[in-house]
């Protein structure tokens, strides 16, 4: 996140039926931005708690999960689950790379 100025301004969602929701892949994007989403009314659907590799599989699970109108927690569980198969590592350890629901 070097170089964004803290906090980012962000623009109030537009009235609809619920909280928008969105997805920051991007190293620990909770930490930086689950707060500023909350406060305009977009609910964080996926979001990251460390370092971590920001690739193209990873938005893919995500769109895929959108694309099939899975809940929050099913996205969740595809990203993680696409994440530990890419990079090689164990669903419990890719789990703890994404922020829980």
């Amino acid at each position: 996140m070097d170089g964004i100025p803290f906090p980012p301004r962000l623009e109030p969602a537009a009235p609809g039926d619920g909280p928008v929701p969105a997805f920051v892949l991007a190293c620990n994007s909770e930490g930086y931005f689950s707060a500023l989403l909350r406060d305009v009314g977009v609910e964080p659907l996926v979001m990251t708690r460390t370092l971590m590799a920001p690739e193209g599989y990873v938005v893919d699970a995500v769109l895929q999960g959108l694309a099939a109108n899975e809940s929050a927690a099913a996205i969740r569980r595809r990203t993680v689950a696409t994440y530990a198969r890419w990079q090689r590592m164990t669903p419990t350890a890719a789990a703890a790379v994404f922020a829980p629901r």
